[in-house]
């Protein structure tokens, strides 16, 4: 009752609480996709409502305009808060950068040791092909003239630096003035670094993060052609939230020949915040909707949702929907 109140005020308040109620539905949004727990919701609710009741005081005449946006703003701020492990578990550890990883190191690994994967089998007739001894180029996958490839173990291996001239293909400006339902928009480089993946197979996979200004999706990490699963999952960082199109390739048995099928990770892990989670939450579509060809879309929120085995199961899935 108090929100539609204030939306029948001024126009300077009503902006102020239309703004208020678009964070709250891509907060319902978030939750709705499984990047928030009913806790974390609850918790912004409760600071939007205790905002509005606020907001319907300063209506009243009961407090000064510098209250309300203190409290308008304290309801903002709470989007920074990490998300709760449980409602009895320890609270997440504080958000920090992804340490650089030792040579021949995968992902960040368990308290155990190892790095605790899924290991569902993949179906006999459907299966990752197996590694070669040595590291070697897919077939048809050639890395653009200009691009650095880097092949030493850490953090960064086998990923190649952007061309500074890489040729443009498909539709120019095709993202120009789009925007999602939370304002970020898309830059053209993840566009066509993508048609460059599809069509000409150019890298093996690349990430997209949201830039630190929050306006624009851009291009995080590409991966070279012939680099391993384990560097493009070595390429999420632990805290983060990414895009990702990995270029998933198959050993069909009824053909005896490899496939290739594009496929789209939302990655969301529980260290990073809810405001991040809510703003990838709500520009995926934008992203996607500029990605035509990709097969199969995975999320995942912690490494051990990630594996060969469980992207092979996802992309079979789909191709038997078809």
């Amino acid at each position: 009752y108090i929100a539609v109140r204030n939306l029948n005020h001024s126009n300077h308040h009503t902006s102020l609480s239309m703004s208020d109620l678009a964070v709250l539905r891509t907060a319902k949004l978030a939750m709705a996709e499984g990047l928030l727990t009913q806790d974390d919701f609850d918790q912004i609710k409760l600071a939007f409502l205790r905002a509005q009741q606020i907001k319907a005081g300063l209506d009243a005449g009961f407090i000064r305009e510098e209250d309300y946006v203190q409290a308008r703003d304290s309801f903002l701020h709470s989007l920074d808060f990490s998300t709760s492990v449980s409602n009895n578990g320890p609270a997440p550890p504080p958000r920090t950068s992804t340490p650089p990883l030792q040579q021949g190191a995968g992902p960040p690994k368990s308290a155990s040791g190892g790095m605790q994967r899924a290991t569902m089998p993949a179906s006999p007739k459907f299966a990752p092909p197996q590694p070669s001894p040595a590291p070697a180029q897919a077939t048809g996958c050639s890395t653009p003239a200009g691009a650095t490839r880097h092949t030493g173990g850490g953090w960064g291996s086998g990923t190649v630096e952007m061309p500074p001239d890489l040729p443009k293909l498909g539709k120019v400006n095709a993202a120009a003035g789009k925007r999602s339902m939370s304002g970020i928009g898309l830059s053209e480089q993840c566009v066509n670094i993508y048609n460059h993946i599809k069509t000409r197979k150019a890298y093996g996979w690349v990430t997209y993060k949201i830039d630190d200004t929050g306006n624009e999706v851009v291009v995080d990490q590409l991966g070279a052609c012939g680099s391993s699963f384990d560097q493009f999952v070595a390429a999420l960082p632990e805290n983060e939230c990414r895009y990702a199109i990995y270029d998933f390739a198959y050993n069909n048995a009824d053909t005896n020949k490899t496939q290739n099928k594009l496929v789209f990770l939302h990655w969301a892990p529980s260290g990073s915040t809810v405001k991040s989670k809510m703003m990838y939450a709500s520009t995926k579509d934008l992203i996607k909707g500029f990605m035509d060809g990709v097969s199969t879309e995975l999320q995942a929120d912690t490494y051990d949702e990630l594996s060969e085995n469980e992207m092979c199961e996802k992309v079979h899935a789909s191709l038997t929907r078809k």
